[in-house]
Parts: C-alpha cells; sequence; structure tokens
C-alpha cells in the first residue's frame, strides 16, 4: 500500500513538473534591436502559437520617437504599404503605439495565426529600437 501512494506521488510531481515546462518553454520569442531608417518601415514576423496565447510587446527607443503597430501577418504587408504613404492605416491592428520613444503592449494571439509586429519610424532620424516580444504565462 505505501509502495503504491509513493508510486502516485511521483507520478504526480513528474506530471506538475512536465506540464509547468510546456506553459513556459521559449517565454522569449523575439529580443534584439532593429535599425529602422528615417522615413522606412521595418518588420518582425512571429510563428503563431500552438493554442491562444497572450503576447507582450515592449520596445524602446532612446534616438528618437517611433510608431509601434502589431498586426497579423496576413495583414503586414498592407500595413508596411500604407504607413508608407500618407494615408491611415486600414488593415486588422492588433494594437498600436505612436510617436513614442517607450512601447508596451499586450495582445492576444489565436491558435496557428502568425503575425508581425512593425516598427515605423516618420522621423528625420535613424533610430535603434530595443523589441522584445514574449508570451505572458
Amino acid at each position: 500500500m505505501r509502495i503504491h501512494f509513493q508510486a502516485h506521488r511521483i507520478l504526480l510531481m513528474v506530471l506538475m513538473a512536465t506540464a509547468g515546462c510546456q506553459k513556459l518553454s521559449n517565454p522569449v520569442l523575439v529580443d534584439e534591436t532593429i535599425s529602422v531608417p528615417s522615413l522606412e518601415n521595418k518588420s518582425k514576423i512571429i510563428d503563431g502559437p500552438k493554442q491562444d496565447q497572450k503576447v507582450s510587446i515592449t520596445a524602446q527607443s532612446s534616438e528618437g520617437n517611433f510608431d509601434l503597430y502589431v498586426v497579423f501577418e496576413s495583414d503586414a504587408k498592407r500595413v508596411m504599404d500604407e504607413l508608407s504613404e500618407p494615408r491611415p492605416v486600414t488593415g486588422n491592428v492588433l494594437g498600436k503605439k505612436t510617436k513614442t520613444k517607450d512601447a508596451s503592449l499586450d495582445v492576444s494571439i489565436p491558435a496557428g495565426k502568425g503575425f508581425a509586429v512593425i516598427v515605423s519610424n516618420s522621423g528625420p532620424k535613424d533610430v535603434a529600437v530595443k523589441l522584445k516580444v514574449a508570451n505572458v504565462p
């Protein structure tokens, strides 16, 4: 009886450890600095999660203001084209911050849906933007 209880206890501990590892696997999706020349846009495409997932995006620059957009991958090209012309963005925008040096967004991404983080520089100087994208536990 005691051995049976010990076996269940060990199995429970292994299952809990495994479940925790799956949840926390690869929490940081992007952690890099993106250089964005004056009057240009750069995007970072990220594969869709295996299940619905909340994602946190932070971006900072000490050099100048930038605009940050989060869109589905399927809308990225259209939004990039719209940002290159003086017209409003009409694509499905999941989140945005404009004219900022420090942005923070939380967005929900459906399972299997790739997304893009777009950094737009409408200023007169090039900017380097420190971008971090991470899963929210």
